[in-house]
């Protein structure tokens, strides 16, 4: 399926026909839609732009196909979508709406049980227990695009301990490098660089 924009451009759109199942549709997806932009607001104010159920979404909406993030940071629609695409914006809506972490409370509630979480999985015979502190310092990293990369690869367990032993053993960038190139092959550049930059955030 190819974008409104081009569909255009190339003489080949045609507007999708009004019937009832149509005004419908438009009507349902306008009330999720008027919805979720005012739980968006709420997230935006209490500092969570962009972040848990609200990064999900964007990544589903904010497409070439549906464009349907603005630039003010709400969804939007419009007359011109087709009913394929209204369906899929409903959807990526519903599923926000009905997430734990759209709302504020519910960000809360699973930052603090993630928190935990870090302080038990990392806490050990050889460590002790990690602080809270510690634990939300770890949490913080999920924040960071080049930490998920190889979280994603090795879990985040790992990659926490990993930059636990490299602070506490006043690792180099090039210690760091040989210790992260143990469980993950750092040949390519752009991979290494994700090191480096992990390196100077949360170690050096």
């Amino acid at each position: 399926m190819v974008s409104i924009r081009k569909a255009k451009k190339l003489g080949i759109y045609k507007a999708p026909k009004y019937t009832k199942d149509r005004s419908k549709l438009m009507a349902d997806t306008r009330k999720l839609v008027e919805q979720a932009n005012r739980r968006l607001k709420g997230l935006n104010q209490a500092g969570y732009k962009g972040t848990w159920a609200s990064k999900k979404l964007i990544n589903r909406i904010d497409t070439k196909l549906l464009n349907a993030w603005s630039k003010q940071g709400k969804i939007k629609i419009n007359r011109t979508l087709t009913n394929t695409q209204l369906k899929a914006i409903q959807k990526a809506t519903d599923q926000f709406l009905k997430s734990k972490t759209s709302t504020i409370k519910g960000i809360r509630e699973t930052e603090n049980s993630t928190i935990k979480s870090i302080q038990a999985t990392l806490s050990d015979e050889k460590r002790g227990l990690v602080t809270i502190e510690d634990a939300e310092f770890y949490y913080d990293m999920f924040g960071n695009d080049d930490f998920n990369y190889f979280a994603d690869q090795i879990g985040a367990s790992t990659l926490w301990q990993l930059i636990d032993e490299a602070i506490e053993n006043n690792d180099s960038e090039n210690d760091w490098i040989n210790r992260l190139g143990r469980y993950i092959t750092l040949n390519d550049l752009d991979v290494r660089e994700r090191a480096i930059r992990l390196y100077n955030k949360y170690i050096l």
